[in-house]
């Protein structure tokens, strides 16, 4: 994590770390002499100090909704956001209301997000606000996409939608990795979909829970 002595410190890896670090290095809890001697106090101290005055890049893996740690973390990065750069290689993204999800990844670093799942129980009105924030995770190597549903009456706006979804993989230049459950739309886009793939180089496929017609 850290760098020798007299070089800068420049990036910061928060995947794997105690609780008390996350305490310590957001404020939360004030660190007691006696206690100065814990090796994941005396780093978040350190960290703190670092990031008043110098640039960082942190890494780190999110789940939505966040935890208690994350979301200080997250508070704490849009407040440092001229010297800090919050980096999330692994997104979950669970069921929560577009409107805080948008809150999250206007704080990320989209470019640098390499998995991204999406398990979101929503339908192509809600899935198709994502398209323009997936678009810039240009270093996405694995999808998945989970619990798409179907509207009670189909529009000329849902087939809008399917294209631009399905469109948005044909950017994804290192896609490795998609899974599609339970995505309705699949059914009959499967055509749109392979035509979308062929340019990423696309090591598996999984499409599970959806009803392909035969012709």
């Amino acid at each position: 994590m850290f760098r020798p002595r007299g070089q800068k410190l420049r990036v910061v890896d928060l995947r794997s770390v105690h609780r008390d670090f996350w305490d310590v290095w957001t404020g939360r809890k004030r660190v007691e002499p006696s206690a100065e001697t814990s090796p994941e106090r005396q780093r978040a101290k350190r960290l703190s100090r670092y990031t008043l005055r110098r640039h960082l890049k942190v890494v780190a893996e999110l789940q939505l909704p966040q935890d208690e740690q994350q979301a200080r973390l997250l508070q704490w990065a849009q407040k440092r956001r001229d010297s800090l750069q919050l980096c999330c290689v692994k997104l979950k993204i669970g069921t929560l209301p577009f409107y805080r999800v948008r809150e999250v990844l206007k704080i990320l670093q989209l470019e640098f997000i390499e998995e991204l799942e999406l398990n979101t129980a929503c339908n192509l009105s809600t899935l198709v606000h994502f398209v323009p924030y997936i678009s810039k995770m240009s270093h996405l190597h694995k999808v998945m996409i989970v619990r798409i549903f179907k509207g009670r009456t189909a529009t000329v706006m849902d087939e809008e939608r399917v294209t631009e979804i399905m469109s948005v993989f044909s950017k994804l230049s290192y896609l490795q990795h998609l899974s599609l459950d339970d995505v309705y739309f699949v059914n009959n886009h499967m055509n749109l979909l392979l035509r979308c793939l062929q340019k990423t180089p696309l090591e598996s496929l999984s499409i599970s829970l959806c009803k392909f017609s035969q012709t």
